[in-house]
């Protein structure tokens, strides 16, 4: 997991082809940004604004990791909880903010169903 400032990405595009054109993507977003799904290519790569509101127990919530897709996490407003690679998805530090974030997707296998 790389954890760093979006202002800093292009230091990670000689790692994956398609890092410039979600990067891009996500440098023209901001904390208002619709929610939703946007495809940056059909099946491979795309990016989904979210907004929540409460988090919940962490302790009821399960632990994620990816195999078929690098994935990259772009808080847009409030903070993220992020405990290593395996991580509980939208865990905010603190409960009285919003959390409004990117999460795009990138395949790691060419034509990957999503």
């Amino acid at each position: 997991m790389i954890i760093g400032n979006l202002a800093n990405w292009r230091r990670y595009c000689s790692l994956q082809e398609d890092f410039e054109k979600v990067f891009l993507f996500l440098e023209s977003l901001s904390a208002d940004a619709p929610q939703g799904k946007t495809v940056l290519r059909e099946n491979e790569v795309w990016a989904n604004v979210v907004a929540f509101k409460e988090t919940g127990d962490p302790d009821t919530k399960l632990y994620e990791a990816h195999r078929r897709f690098l994935a990259i996490h772009c808080v847009l407003a409030g903070e993220e909880v992020f405990p290593e690679d395996a991580h509980i998805p939208c865990l905010r530090k603190s409960q009285g903010e919003d959390l409004v974030k990117v999460i795009a997707k990138i395949a790691i296998e060419k034509n990957t169903t999503v």
